[in-house]
């Protein structure tokens, strides 16, 4: 996918929502991130957050009215994504997507939402099916994101995606890049693909923020072995009030995947703050066209492992 400021401010409805109808939390968190940041973008980040979790929270509520659909899907967080959607694979615009497993036909179903209570804005709603790309190397290798703290022991170790010891079990020995290693304490996946491994402490570890709602827009760096790449968010599933659950997966997108041995990197806001952990790719049902790339949301892998990260 193409990410612009261009594109998503065109794509986006206009305006603002009605503020009553954005979750607080919500606002706290975005207008406090731009003061950090700056004013560069903040119309277009804040417009984004507040329609993506205004959107969101109609969803949960049931505010909305589908049109021009042939399916009824019931709204699922872990499976439903609001943002940009990709031109050439998809079409253009900002809406709702709903992933289903992948089939032998891809689904492609085209509607329209309706949110009468958001200025009446009407939004495309698509259904689709894709196949996810886990981007570690062979054998299984990954990347680590941060140090973290066991809240409930003091034990120090590393947070890395958790499909990076996929067959391992609490207890074994991990093997680093860097000829050392360390013991898995303890993984969620799957849903939640984060994992936590044991490792000697730090010497000076720093706090690390965390950003919980991401949205379209945000620019972020993805911190791999091989150094910091830029991307921008593309999309995201609804955070709010459900990540602090290992049942169901919260990710979001990136406008563009990574490579193999990239798994587990952290994802963070050019200030600092934590958003994800890098995981995979999204592509089409052939695997010819990667689509977008996706990351386990850091807040829901944070409070899954019981971990406080740190630099």
């Amino acid at each position: 996918m193409e990410y612009s400021d261009e594109y998503l401010s065109e794509s986006l409805p206009p305006g603002f929502p009605p503020e009553e109808l954005v979750p607080g939390a919500v606002k706290l968190e975005v207008d406090g991130w731009l003061e950090r940041a700056g004013s560069e973008g903040s119309s277009l980040i804040s417009r984004s957050v507040r329609w993506t979790y205004a959107m969101f929270s109609e969803l949960r509520s049931n505010q909305y009215i589908a049109s021009k659909s042939r399916i009824l899907v019931p709204y699922w967080p872990g499976l439903t994504s609001i943002g940009i959607l990709d031109p050439q694979h998809e079409i253009s615009g900002f809406g709702v997507i709903f992933t289903v497993p992948s089939m032998d036909e891809a689904i492609s179903t085209d509607g329209e939402l309706r949110f009468p209570r958001l200025n009446d804005i009407t939004v495309p709603f698509l259904v689709r099916s894709y196949r996810e790309v886990l981007h570690l190397q062979h054998p299984a290798s990954g990347t680590s994101a941060c140090w973290g703290r066991c809240n409930a022991q003091g034990t120090w170790g590393v947070m890395t995606a958790g499909h990076v010891v996929v067959g391992a079990s609490p207890g074994s020995w991990i093997k680093f890049a860097n000829g050392s290693g360390g013991t898995l304490l303890r993984t969620e996946y799957y849903p939640v693909d984060a994992s936590f491994i044991q490792a000697t402490p730090p010497t000076s570890p720093l706090p690390l923020p965390i950003l919980h709602f991401p949205a379209s827009g945000y620019p972020v760096e993805v911190v791999t072995q091989r150094g910091t790449i830029p991307r921008h968010i593309a999309r995201a599933e609804d955070n709010f009030g459900v990540y602090k659950t290992a049942q169901i997966q919260i990710r979001f997108s990136l406008d563009n995947g990574l490579q193999a041995g990239d798994s587990g990197s952290l994802i963070r806001l050019k200030t600092g703050d934590a958003i994800g952990l890098y995981c995979s790719e999204m592509r089409t049902n052939d695997l010819q066209y990667p689509i977008v790339g996706l990351a386990q949301n850091f807040a829901q892998a944070q409070w899954a492992l019981d971990v406080s990260p740190f630099l």
